[in-house]
């Protein structure tokens, strides 16, 4: 058993030392390729790294260098090397093709785009294509723009839609049998009322609003022709409203004649281009009398009149001052001779307010100098003023009604000789 443990080892010693010797030798022989090199012992040949490749280094001689490396030289610096498949390939949105100078190198994609179909061109991701920008269209192999392409192809009023991919008629226009857009003709009747051909005016009514409309039209439309029309309807053209404008056309559809209108008023029924026949007679409007108004009247010496007097007091006659009334009374409101009235249940004597009971004895207890007084004033003609009135007056006390002179007068010879006769009675008793 010894025996073939020692043979066993003798061979695995002396085959590992032929081994090495035998790799050493390989690997000296592969130096030459620098160091990224390897030798595959199985093949018994030398192979670089991974991520490397045969190629050549600065004095042109074969050497392991790096496939990006290899890439970049051949392709541009967007290549790269693809070792599952032993390739160059371009980064990641790039694609092999022509640079500016005419190289084959790793481009971008919207450069690809750009050389198929302009530079309003682009590379759409979801769609893996060249597409047109927004806007624009291919026409002849190159994006332009939609609107100019619209315009060439369909006429002045035509446009691009981005949202429907497709060239329209501006708002107002249509398309007409040649594909072309024209404007849209709304034509609505007019009743022609009357028609001036010598101005070139016209009154017509509409039959869509029933409104008049004072116009004036131009070349177009003969005379002899519209006049055929009168108190017959009409068409105009009205574009792309329902109003009438300036500009719009009349259409004499039986004779194929069209005008433009150059001018629009709003008129009545009542209106009419007939002329109005002018009278002789001469309206000459009066001329009004100026007459200039009275100078009021300025008082500049008026003072401001109460309007109210305290408890106790009264206006007098002429609304000025305020004087004192006697108790029991109140101011007389509506009267033009007296300032105050008794109250209720009283009754004036010898300007006071005394209750009705006891006028009986205030009468016979008047003294004979009010009598006298009296009876000389009657003659006289003067204000009758009894003795207690003259002993008010001397003491600053201002009168307590102001009575007119006639009524005091007769007043005071009734006074005096009821009194007499009081007097005399009392003499026989």
């Amino acid at each position: 058993m010894k025996r073939y443990l020692i043979v066993l080892l003798f061979f695995l010693i002396f085959g590992g030392i032929y081994i090495s010797s035998q790799t050493t030798q390989a690997y000296g022989e592969c130096s030459e390729y620098g160091l990224m090199i390897t030798y595959d012992s199985y093949t018994h040949t030398c192979k670089c790294m991974s991520g490397y490749v045969f190629g050549k280094n600065f004095m042109g001689e074969p050497y392991c260098v790096s496939a990006d490396q290899v890439c970049r030289d051949k392709l541009g610096i967007m290549s790269r090397y693809n070792s599952l498949s032993d390739s160059c390939e371009c980064s990641y949105g790039y694609v092999i093709g022509t640079d500016s100078i005419g190289r084959t190198q790793c481009i971008s994609r919207d450069d690809q785009c750009h050389k198929q179909l302009g530079y309003n061109s682009s590379y759409n991701i979801l769609k893996n294509a060249c597409v047109c920008r927004s806007g624009y269209i291919i026409d002849g192999g190159t994006c332009r723009d939609g609107d100019t392409v619209c315009r060439n192809d369909h006429g002045l009023y035509a446009e691009y839609n981005s949202s429907s991919n497709r060239c329209e008629c501006e708002s107002g226009y249509t398309f007409d049998d040649n594909n072309q857009c024209v404007k849209k003709q709304n034509n609505v009747y007019f009743y022609l009322k009357e028609v001036d051909t010598d101005n070139r005016e016209a009154i017509i009514k509409s039959e869509y609003d029933y409104t008049y409309y004072l116009i004036r039209y131009g070349i177009g439309c003969y005379s002899s022709s519209i006049k055929r029309y009168l108190r017959n309807d009409i068409v105009v053209n009205l574009g792309i409203d329902f109003d009438l404008d300036t500009w719009d056309k009349i259409v004499l559809q039986d004779d194929n004649e069209t005008c433009d209108i150059t001018s629009v008023h709003r008129a009545s029924s009542s209106d009419t281009l007939v002329p109005v026949e002018e009278s002789d007679y001469t309206y000459v409007a009066p001329v009004p009398a100026i007459v200039a108004p009275p100078t009021p009247f300025i008082n500049s010496q008026t003072t401001a009149l109460p309007k109210t007097c305290p408890e106790g007091q009264a206006l007098t006659l002429d609304k000025k001052n305020c004087v004192s009334i006697p108790a029991n009374s109140h101011a007389a409101l509506n009267s033009k001779t007296d300032i105050w009235e008794c109250d209720e249940g009283y009754k004036e004597v010898n300007n006071k307010c005394i209750k009705i009971e006891n006028v009986l004895t205030v009468k016979q207890t008047q003294s004979d100098s009010d009598a006298k007084v009296v009876v000389e004033q009657a003659r006289s003609n003067s204000p009758i003023i009894t003795a207690s009135e003259n002993s008010q007056n001397q003491q600053g006390v201002a009168p307590q009604k102001s009575e007119s002179k006639v009524k005091s007068f007769f007043r005071g010879i009734g006074r005096g000789i009821g009194n007499s006769f009081k007097k005399i009675g009392n003499w026989f008793k």
